[in-house]
């Protein structure tokens, strides 16, 4: 296993664990507010992170010499962990 391939699997884990975390931190937000407010916060929060997600994906893929296999299973491996805590979370309120 060569650098790029540790530089991959560490970047899609960060990418993707500040994803989940930003999504906990949101819903714990959003859970406090009533109505259509809740419902914007949750959207509007998952577009944001969606979008800033892609964009340091994106500049990952092109400006690094990261592993791109690795890097993308680790992503996508994080971003559905935190998408199962997200959907826990919500189900217990």
């Amino acid at each position: 296993m060569t650098t790029a391939w540790w530089l991959g699997l560490g970047l899609g884990t960060v990418i993707g664990g500040a994803y989940g975390a930003a999504s906990f931190l949101n819903a714990r937000y959003a859970v406090r507010q009533t109505g259509s407010r809740f419902l914007y916060l949750v959207v509007g929060g998952m577009i944001a992170r969606l979008g800033a997600a892609l964009a340091l994906a994106a500049l990952v893929l092109l400006l690094t010499p990261a592993h791109r296999p690795a890097f993308v299973v680790s992503l996508l491996t994080m971003l559905a962990l935190g998408l199962t805590a997200e959907v826990i979370f919500f189900h217990r309120r």
